[in-house]
Order: structure tokens, then C-alpha cells, then sequence
């Protein structure tokens, strides 16, 4: 079974699979690290939880190379015990060989009892009970990567295999499906009077039989089951940092897309990429890395909330810095606020997703909630 379908017959294309710069994975992780920290300032949840501490669990459901959990070990943001990979192409797994993944683990017994090699849009074994985790393989506290994009769908055309049976089984229990459908029944999209996010107020579900689901998948953008899977694996009030490409925030027929999330999760930040990002792995396609706060059961937000948003122009190390340095402004403040940055600093003639600011509010104008012309910052270079 082909998870992606496509008539590209280079093996990492045909899956829809770009691999990540390490600067890339260094910006997910500065961003994170800020989360963490403060989260442990608060709560003492981490390292200051002495004499018991312990570590974010963090998951890559497309984990490629292992950059972001090489990045992970790196940056001490974790330790071995608590990274796990999914990955259905079978070549990769020497990779995590190749960069010292192994020599974190010390036996390649250990190493593979943290990495696995299937579709990640199937479940784990959810029964596996780790004794230094709670929740064991079906959620985590942090959830990255940069998953395939760019294929059409998931192909059911093959003969019927235990394989293809899994993963019906499994997209079964998606609700995007049922949001898809929504959009579909009412024929038109919502009038979106809020931005970016805006959602109805009593959005429509609809469930699906088998038969509907076989089909909407076989033609639903491959990035969108896996943003939702991502979000599956993350534990109610944990993080998400996925790469996207930016049809999602931008596209009119995504809107169902932006709904869901919105339902799922707190939008923490959306930082566009440069479009030679990937170029090294052969597509120039735009995309975006969105951070995502889930939300915990029975959690509502008002839209009203502020996130944060930026572009970065050159995929450079210092340009990252930058933006690191300006969330970190952001995110400490108790307004979510640049009160300590220069003014000339705010605002972007390009922000990111490239999304029409309301009537009356300016560029430089450091307000707004999630998609009414939600903070922007820009970076010089």
C-alpha cells in the first residue's frame, strides 16, 4: 500500500517526505524550551523537580532522519527514556544509527523499543505500559516534526492487505473526516468574520461509514491526517510544533482544516519559512511551523486571545535567534506585548500566514486575537 499517492518514482517524494534542516529543528526546540521553562518555573513539572525529576516525552509521528530528536537530546530539552519515532519508510531507521541515536540508548535492542516502523497515522500499541512515563505510547507531551506533504491522499486502490485493513480501521476514528463532511453538506464556507481561525459557533459533525472515509481520504491532502494525528498524540495541555505547508492556514477549502484546530488546540504561534527552506531535499514549497497548545478536556477559549506571528525571510541561524528572542519578549509579557522592542521591530510587510489585517488596524499595531490581526513580528534582515 502507498501511503501517498503520486507519480514522482524518487522513494522520498513519492512519499512526500522532505527532511528537516538542523536549524529548523534548533528554532522548534529554542521555542519549546521557553514553554518548558516557564512551565517548570511554575509548577516545578521538570529538572527542578528534585530529587524526582523527570522529562518531557516527545514523540516525532514522521521522524525521518531523527533531527528533531537528536535536537531534543542536544539541547537537554529531554533524556533517551522519553523520545519515540514512527516512520513507514524502512531505510531510515540506519540514520538514527548514524547520528548517535544508538550511542543515547546503548544497545540497539533499547533503540528500537523507542523507534518503530509503520505508518504513523496508525495507532501505537496503546497497552505498552512504561514504567517512567505516564500514558505510555498514546500521548505525549510534546509532539514535532515535519511530516509528509504535497502527496493527494492515502491510495486504497491496492488488493485489501492487513496493512491497508489498519489503516481504515484506523482513519475510521479521524474527525476531520466528519468536519470535511460539514463543509461539504452546507455547500458554501463560513462567513469568516473572525480572520484566519474563525469558527462557527456550533459547528455541524457528522459521522461517516466506511465506504465515505475510503473515499474522502484517497483525496484529502496527506498533511491534514497527520496535523490531526499529531494532535491525537498530544496530551491534553501538551505541545505541538508541526511543519505545514501553508495552503492549510491560507486556502479557502482549508477553512474546515482551521476550525478543527481551533476546536483542538490553542494556536500559540505560526512562523513562516523561508521557500527554500527544503530545497536540499528537493521542493520549494511554502510552508510554516504552527505551535500548538492542546487544549485539556472541557477547556473553551475565546478567540479573543492573542498568539504570535512572524516571517523569516533567510534561513539563517541568526535569523532564527531573532524570532526566538521576540517570542521570548512575547510570551513572557503578561499582555503578550513587546514592551522592551523597538517599535520598528513590530510589524511585517509580509507577515505570516499572509492574511489581511481587519479594517483600521495598522501592521504596527501590536494587537489582535487569533485571526483578528493577531500580533505580527517581523524580522530585518
Amino acid at each position: 500500500m502507498n501511503m501517498v499517492k503520486s507519480d514522482d518514482k524518487q522513494k522520498k517524494q513519492d512519499l512526500g517526505i522532505f527532511y528537516t534542516p538542523p536549524e529548523v529543528a534548533d528554532f522548534v526546540f529554542d521555542i519549546l524550551t521557553i514553554w518548558k521553562e516557564r512551565d517548570d518555573m511554575e509548577t516545578a513539572r521538570w529538572q527542578s523537580h528534585a530529587p524526582k525529576a523527570h522529562f518531557p516525552s516527545v514523540i516525532d509521528p514522521a521522524v525521518g532522519e531523527g533531527v528533531f530528536l537528536k535536537t531534543a537530546l542536544e539541547k537537554n530539552f529531554t533524556k533517551p527514556n522519553y523520545i519515540f519515532g514512527v516512520d513507514i519508510d524502512e531505510s531510515v531507521k540506519e540514520k538514527w544509527v548514524d547520528i548517535n541515536l544508538l550511542k543515547s540508548f546503548g544497545s540497539r535492542a533499547e533503540l528500537d523499543v523507542h523507534f518503530f516502523h509503520q505508518n504513523g497515522l496508525l495507532p501505537l500499541d496503546e497497552t505498552k505500559i512504561l514504567r517512567y512515563k505516564t500514558g505510555g505510547l498514546k500521548e505525549f507531551d510534546a509532539v514535532v516534526g515535519n511530516p509528509p506533504y504535497g502527496g493527494v491522499g492515502v491510495d486504497f486502490n491496492e488488493r485489501a492487505s492487513p496493512e491497508t485493513m489498519s489503516l481504515l480501521e484506523a482513519l475510521a476514528r479521524y474527525e476531520i473526516f466528519g468536519c470535511k463532511k460539514a463543509k461539504q453538506k452546507n455547500g458554501v464556507e463560513p462567513q469568516s468574520t473572525g480572520g484566519l481561525f474563525a469558527v462557527q459557533e456550533t459547528p455541524a459533525r457528522y459521522s461517516l461509514s466506511i465506504r465515505e472515509v475510503t473515499k474522502m481520504a484517497e483525496g484529502i491532502p496527506i498533511e491534514i491526517l497527520f496535523l490531526e494525528r499529531f494532535l491525537q498524540l498530544a496530551k491534553p495541555g501538551g505541545w505541538v510544533a508541526i511543519v505545514i505547508p501553508d495552503g492549510i492556514l491560507a486556502n479557502s477549502n482549508a477553512h474546515y482544516v482551521r476550525e478543527f484546530i481551533t476546536e483542538k488546540a490553542k494556536v500559540e504561534a505560526i512562523v513562516s519559512l523561508p521557500r527554500g527552506t527544503f530545497k536540499q531535499a528537493g521542493t520549494s514549497a511554502k510552508t510554516s511551523i504552527l505551535f500548538l497548545r492542546k487544549l485539556k478536556e472541557n477547556e473553551k477559549l475565546s478567540l479573543d486571545y492573542r498568539f504570535f506571528l512572524a516571517s523569516i525571510e533567510v534561513a539563517r541561524k541568526d535569523a532564527f535567534q531573532k524570532v526566538v528572542e521576540l517570542y521570548e519578549e512575547f510570551y513572557t509579557s503578561p499582555n503578550g506585548t513587546f514592551a522592551n522592542v523597538p517599535r520598528t521591530k513590530v510589524g511585517s510587510a509580509s507577515p505570516a500566514p499572509r492574511a489581511p489585517l481587519p479594517t483600521g488596524q495598522g501592521p504596527n499595531e501590536p494587537q489582535g486575537g487569533a485571526g483578528r490581526g493577531a500580533l505580527r513580528a517581523a524580522l530585518p534582515v
